[in-house]
This record gives structure tokens, sequence and C-alpha cells, in this order.
């Protein structure tokens, strides 16, 4: 599986659950969760995300990474997709 194969599988996982959706097309995709406090950050081969409180904006020159060593085409994305969810949907 390429990573740009489990990126999509991932964000209809997060479409599915609720999240808004930046344009799949952009070069750096994303997905908020429904607080809007949340954005986790899709690169090519790496997952990043912000967290703001309102009124403040999400830009990606703020984002950290996930985690070093994840690899979204060896995990199985509806486990990360529900892990993340539980964790910040309600955030």
């Amino acid at each position: 599986m390429t990573f740009k194969e489990a990126r999509t599988k991932i964000l209809d996982g997060f479409e599915a659950a609720g999240w808004t959706l930046s344009a799949r097309t952009l070069k750096v995709p994303h997905a908020t969760n429904p607080g809007g406090s949340i954005r986790l950050w899709f690169k090519p081969q790496a997952v990043h995300f912000t967290k703001v409180l309102f009124p403040a904006r999400h830009e990606f020159k703020y984002a950290r990474t996930l985690s070093y060593d994840l690899d979204i085409r060896k995990i199985d994305q509806a486990v990360f997709v529900a892990r993340m969810v539980e964790r910040y949907s309600l955030v």
C-alpha cells in the first residue's frame, strides 16, 4: 500500500466520524475534529497535529509530529482513526 492509498483510507474514516476535511488535493490535507480544536495534517510520509483554542487559527508552521515512528502504510487505518476519534473528538 502506498502512503497516498493509506491516507485516503484514513481521511475516509475521519469523514465518516464527522470530522471536517480539507480538500484532498491540497499539498498537506488535514482533518479537524468536530470541536475545531485539533487538526491532523497529513504530509506525504508523516502525520502532524495542531491544537488551538478559539479564536486562534490552525497553522501548519506550529504543527508537531504525532509520532516519529508512525508509518500509516503499516498500521490498520481503521484502528488509527478509531483511536484518534476516541482521543480527540471531544477536546
